[in-house]
This record gives structure tokens, sequence and C-alpha cells, in this order.
């Protein structure tokens, strides 16, 4: 089964995240900040990160340098969500390997479960595959 991480510091945007994905068929485990991201990743060995790139106590790009750090995570597929990032933030994350990038106010839950798909294909679900 397919395992999302998500690791975002607003509690209503974990929970719809997770419903969405969820219904997609994916496994998802949340986090609150990076630091309590760090503690579950190894945990739930996800195939994906979703992050948002502004946190407390440690922020998305923080978190990002911290597990490309470690060789089991340099090529994860990693979807930075964002409200602005500057220029320089942007170029940071490239640099650290993020995959994609979502606009928080600008896409829908279309998109995402399509940007998700991209990189982890949606596991088949057995309600699913009995009706092919």
């Amino acid at each position: 089964m397919s395992t999302v991480l998500v690791v975002d510091d607003q509690p209503e945007m974990r929970l719809l995240f997770q419903r969405v994905l969820e219904n997609q068929g994916y496994t998802v485990v949340s986090a609150e900040n990076g630091q309590d991201g760090l503690r579950v990743i190894d945990q739930c060995n996800p195939q994906l990160v979703l992050l948002d790139m502004a946190m407390p106590r440690m922020d998305g790009l923080g978190f990002l340098q911290a597990i490309r750090a470690q060789a089991r995570w340099a090529k994860l597929p990693v979807i930075m969500l964002s409200g602005l990032m500057t220029a320089e933030q942007v170029a940071v994350a490239r640099e650290l390997g993020v995959s994609d990038r979502l606009v928080k106010a600008e896409f829908s839950m279309k998109e995402l479960r399509a940007r998700v798909a991209k990189h982890v294909p949606a596991p088949v679900s057995v309600s699913k595959a009995a009706s092919a």
C-alpha cells in the first residue's frame, strides 16, 4: 500500500488532505511540523511527502534538508505546499530536490490527486478491481 506523509501545521489542511487521499486508496500519516515529520518518517516509510513551507518549530525547507541528508530519503518525492514563496525559497527547494509545488490558495483537490498520482500511482482498491 502506498503511504503519503502530510506535514502541515494547520489541522484542517491535514484532515482535508487525509480524507481526499484515503478516498484514493492511499494510507496517510500526518505531522504538524517538520520536527514531528522527522520523528515519524522512518516509522511510516512514505512513498511521497506533502510538505507545507511555513510551519513553527521546523519549516518545510528545514525538514527537506534533514531528509535529503539521509541516503534513504535522498530521492523521496516531495510536493511542497505553500502560500507565497520567495524566489530564493523556490531556488533552495529545487536544489533540495522538490518534485513539485502547489500554491495553497490556487489548487483544487482534483489537481492535488493528479499531482500525487503522478509521483505515486493510486493503489487499486478491491472494489475498483472487482468492477474492472
